[in-house]
């Protein structure tokens, strides 16, 4: 989960890997674009306001190091650089000015 232009974002998953919903503050949990490839187990980072990091994780079976950016202000995914190693149920940490 993270959080983007004020908003909860829930990525990925075991039942629905593909999936990403935003929750709008109120009381419903809107379908936003699908992530490909769809994972689980994997780790999710705000890089700013608008964009979220996501990589690693089971996609669907085999553990990837794969990574993609999602933009909330356009619901569009782009590819990341891949991590140099595969990851499963990681966490990420980022300090204030890491990502440029």
């Amino acid at each position: 989960m993270v959080t983007l232009l004020g908003k909860a974002y829930v990525i990925g998953g075991v039942q629905a890997p593909t999936s990403a919903y935003m929750y709008d503050g109120v009381s419903v949990w809107v379908a936003k674009a699908s992530m490909s490839p769809g994972r689980y187990g994997h780790a999710a980072l705000a890089l700013d306001n608008d964009r979220a990091l996501v990589c690693g994780g089971y996609a669907p079976s085999t553990v990837v190091n794969t990574c993609v950016i999602y933009t909330a202000s356009t619901d569009t995914w782009t590819t990341a650089p891949a991590m140099a190693q595969t990851r499963r149920d990681f966490n990420f940490v980022m300090s204030e000015g890491m990502w440029h």
